[in-house]
Parts: C-alpha cells; structure tokens; sequence
C-alpha cells in the first residue's frame, strides 16, 4: 500500500472518529440532575439517594432498578401515609417517566434506598450509582454526599 493510501486510511478513520455518536433506536433520552445523599455516620447502614430524572424523549420510560459498589442493595422505596395516618416506606417496582416530563426523587418521597452501605458518606464525597431503564438501558450517575 502507498504512502497516499495509508494517508487516506487515517484521514477516513480520523473523520469517523469525529462523527457524533447517534443514540439507539429505542433510547428515551433519559437525563439524570441533582443526584445526592445526606453525610450519614458510619454506624448508619442505609441511606435514602435523591434525584432529577427527565424524560426528553417522545415515549415513556420506566425505571426499574439501581446498583452501585458503594450499596451492598439499591432498591427504589417510597414514603406513604396509609388512611391511619401510619407513615412507612414501600418497595416500588418501578417508576413511569412520561415523554417531556421530569419525576423528583425527593425526601418523604420516592427515593433509591441504598442498603447495607459500604464506606463513610462525608460532605463533598461522591459515589457512583447506575439507574436501570426499560428503554434508555443503564445510566451511571454520580451523587454527591452534602447537606440538604
């Protein structure tokens, strides 16, 4: 092969690296903002993860599951007041996220229950969390450890 051939080869490849990345088909453009979780002592072993989860795609998304290294289990949980006035947290299966929509995890409310937590939360610290979606798939995020 020639020197101009060899050229041409790295120019091509070069401009193919330059392309921008298209999303899948199916990806629902889910955004993840706001990830946090209070500074808790070591003697804690859970802590309750908030967040902002935008949908900018066209159809419903549902997020399912969470993981992270820093949980030995994620799971999603919402605050509720049964009609006595009894407030408890449930598991929830999942959690719609309609096109063009956004769904807060907040305290007293929808949150991802990190159990069995491994480490000391201190303001500032981050740790890593990976949201599972029907449609968008995985999507790693960072939460910060701050105060509320």
């Amino acid at each position: 092969m020639s020197g101009t051939h060899v050229l041409r080869w790295v120019l091509v490849g070069m401009s193919l690296v330059s392309l921008p990345l298209v999303a899948p088909a199916g990806d629902s453009r889910i955004v993840v903002e706001q990830a946090w979780t209070r500074p808790l002592p070591p003697v804690t072993t859970s802590s309750e993860l908030y967040m902002v989860v935008r949908n900018r795609g066209d159809q419903v998304d549902r997020l399912v599951g969470a993981r992270s290294p820093a949980c030995g289990m994620a799971e999603l949980f919402e605050w509720q007041t049964s009609p006595q006035g009894v407030v408890a947290m449930h598991k929830v299966a999942g959690v719609d996220v309609p096109p063009g929509e956004t769904v807060q995890l907040k305290p007293a409310a929808l949150h991802v229950m990190c159990m069995e937590r491994k480490g000391t939360y201190r303001p500032g610290t981050t740790l890593p969390l990976i949201l599972s979606f029907q449609r968008a798939g995985d999507i790693s995020v960072v939460v910060t450890v701050r105060e509320p």
